[in-house]
């Protein structure tokens, strides 16, 4: 499997166990170790659209996601751009 196919298994069974209603019961019995940014990115994003779907309807689905996870989303686009600016991109020599 490669990494993004396991980023998106990550978030998508975040948001599952959300949806269900068991990440909380998970995250009292594993403690922190369940809410690693990846399961827990799936987490706010569908519990955000949880919440935007009671409040706004269908619209609220769409855009309650984002609405949650927008400190996080623009924290991330930040420090890339931020590292992007300090560091020189490289590509691997061969051996």
């Amino acid at each position: 499997m490669t990494s993004a196919r396991i980023l998106v298994l990550f978030v998508v069974l975040g948001v599952f166990l959300e949806a269900v209603g068991v990440f909380d019961y998970l995250v009292d019995f594993a403690g922190s170790g369940v809410t690693i940014p990846i399961l827990g990115f799936g987490k706010s994003l569908a519990e955000g659209a949880i919440i935007g779907a009671q409040e706004s309807g269908l619209l609220g689905v769409f855009t309650g996601g984002l609405t949650k996870t927008a400190g996080g989303i623009a924290a991330a686009v930040g420090f890339a751009y931020l590292f992007a600016m300090i560091f020189d991109a490289r590509t691997k020599k061969n051996m």
